[in-house]
C-alpha cells in the first residue's frame, strides 16, 4: 500500500518511445517515417513527459530526445551475445525488438524514475497516463488477447491449441522492478532455458506458419510467471474493459481486440470501424453495434498510412484509403501470379 501511495504523490510518468529511422519500414510515401511525428505530438497533447530515444533523423521531433547509443550498456551487449532467433523474422529485426527495453531501463535508472509507459511509434493515445488509476495498482500492464490459440495452426489442424503466446507491449506499463525482472528473465531464458520456447517454434516450422517466438511470446511467458509469484492483479490486461468501459487498442486491423470477432471492420478502409465522440475514438461492436471507447489506436504495418488523417482530422484521408486499396490489389495480383506459375510448374 505504501508503494501505491508513493506512486500517486506528485506523479510524473514518462512515456518512452524508441525509433531508429534505419530500422523501420517506410510508409505512405513519406520519408523517414513521419508517422512518428503524429505519435509524439499526440502523446504530448495528454502527457507531461514524453521522451524519444532515436537517431539524428528525428533529433528535433520531441522536446526530450536522447540518442540510442547514449543509453546502450553492457547488459544489452550481454543479451546480444546469448540471443537466438527462433522466428522467420530477419535476425537484425528479431533482436532489435528487445533492444528498446534495455534502453528504457537504462533511462529510468539514470533519471531516477521507478515506472514508465512504453509506446510504439505507430500509436496515437488519448489519455494522461499519470492520472489513470488502474496503473497505480499493478506492476505491469500489457495487451493480452483472451484467445491464446494460434489461429493459423488451429485452421490447419481443426482443433484449438494453447501456443499463441501473445502479449503485446507496444503500449504497456512497467515499474522499474518489473522491467528489470523481465530483462533478467530474457537473458536467462535465451542463455539457459531455450527449450521453453521450442514447442511454439517447432509448431511454426512443422506447419510452415510465419512468425515464431518474438518478444510477444516471451512477454506472455514472463507475465504468467510474474502473476504466479505476485498474484493475478499484478499484471493488468489493457484489452479488457476498465471500470468505465474503456479499453486500449490492439492492432486496428481485423475484428479482434480482446475477443475474436469483437469489432466491426469497415469495408471502405479495411480496418476497424472508428467513430469519434468528444475527440475519443470508439470501435463498433460486431454483435450489437454498440460503441467500445478506446484510449489508443495502433497502426501496425501498412495501416500506418491512416495515422496522419486520424491525427489531424479524426478520419481516414481519401489518399490513404486509395493507397491501402492499391497495395491490397497488388498483393492479390501477386498471389494470383504465384498460383498460376505453380500450376504451370506442375
Amino acid at each position: 500500500m505504501e508503494n501505491i501511495m508513493n506512486r500517486q504523490e506528485g506523479r510524473v510518468l514518462p512515456v518512452l518511445i524508441h525509433h531508429e529511422s534505419n530500422a523501420k519500414p517506410q510508409t505512405g510515401g513519406k520519408k523517414n517515417q513521419e508517422y512518428l511525428k503524429y505519435c509524439v505530438n499526440q502523446a504530448l497533447k495528454y502527457n507531461e513527459k514524453v521522451v524519444l530515444i532515436g537517431d539524428e533523423a528525428n533529433e528535433t521531433w520531441c522536446p526530450e530526445w536522447h540518442h540510442v547509443k547514449s543509453l546502450e550498456n553492457e547488459k544489452l551487449q550481454h543479451f546480444y551475445r546469448v540471443f537466438k532467433n527462433l522466428s522467420y523474422y530477419p535476425d537484425r529485426w528479431a533482436v532489435s525488438i528487445y533492444k528498446r527495453f534495455f534502453l528504457f531501463e537504462e533511462y529510468l535508472i539514470r533519471n531516477g524514475y521507478e515506472e514508465c509507459i512504453v509506446l510504439d511509434s505507430d500509436i496515437l493515445v488519448y489519455l494522461d497516463f499519470a492520472t489513470y488509476k488502474p496503473l497505480v495498482q499493478c506492476d505491469a500492464a500489457m495487451e493480452t488477447p483472451e484467445n491464446q490459440s494460434m489461429e493459423a495452426l488451429e485452421k490447419k489442424l481443426g482443433v484449438p491449441n494453447d501456443i499463441r503466446w501473445a502479449s503485446n507491449v507496444g503500449l504497456s506499463y512497467f515499474t522499474r522492478e518489473a522491467l528489470t525482472n523481465f530483462l533478467d528473465y530474457c537473458i536467462d531464458l535465451f542463455e539457459n532455458h531455450i527449450d521453453v520456447l521450442m514447442p511454439k517454434w517447432e509448431a511454426h516450422q512443422q506447419y510452415n506458419i510465419y512468425g515464431g517466438c518474438g518478444e510477444m511470446a516471451v512477454f506472455y511467458l514472463w507475465q504468467l510467471q510474474w502473476k504466479k509469484e505476485h498474484g493475478d492483479g499484478s499484471i493488468l490486461n489493457l484489452l479488457a474493459p476498465d471500470a468505465d468501459g474503456y479499453v486500449f487498442s490492439g492492432p486496428i486491423s481485423g475484428e479482434e481486440n480482446n475477443l475474436r470477432g469483437e469489432c466491426q471492420v469497415s469495408k471502405l478502409t479495411k480496418i476497424k470501424t472508428i467513430v469519434y465522440k468528444d475527440h475519443i475514438p470508439h470501435y463498433v461492436k460486431k454483435a450489437d453495434g454498440s460503441l467500445l471507447p478506446t484510449y489508443s489506436l495502433h497502426f501496425i504495418g501498412g495501416d500506418k498510412v491512416y495515422m496522419e488523417g486520424m491525427y489531424r482530422n479524426e478520419r481516414a484521408a481519401l489518399g490513404a484509403i486509395l493507397n491501402r486499396h492499391y497495395w491490397i490489389l497488388r498483393g492479390r495480383v501477386g498471389a494470383l501470379k504465384r498460383h498460376l506459375l505453380h500450376q504451370e510448374g506442375n
